[in-house]
């Protein structure tokens, strides 16, 4: 993997992609890279029993998470991607 100055790095990253193409895997090679914190969705959404949440209770913690000022975040669930990329943005344009 190319060397990115500190400096230079996105501090939020999503990564998405099908299902087994190994999201998770490098989502924590490029955490560690960048020097960044992984959020595994798949660990925040499902429930005890393989339980899915109730879409208001997962998009409140979904917010949450994204609202941390860093972090490689994996997973797909569009339903979520307004919350992430708003952000994303947000912080963006905060550190401007």
């Amino acid at each position: 993997m190319a060397s990115i100055s500190a400096r230079e790095a996105p501090r939020r990253v999503m990564v998405v992609g099908c299902a087994g193409a190994g999201k998770t895997t490098f989502a924590h090679r490029l955490a560690r890279q960048l020097g960044l914190p992984v959020i595994c969705l798949d660990l925040h959404f499902w429930r005890a029993g393989w339980q899915i949440p109730d879409d208001k209770v997962w998009r409140e913690q979904t917010v949450a998470l994204a609202s941390r000022p860093e972090w490689v975040m994996d997973g797909n669930y569009s339903n979520t991607y307004d919350i992430r990329m708003v952000e994303d943005f947000l912080a963006a344009d905060r550190a401007a």
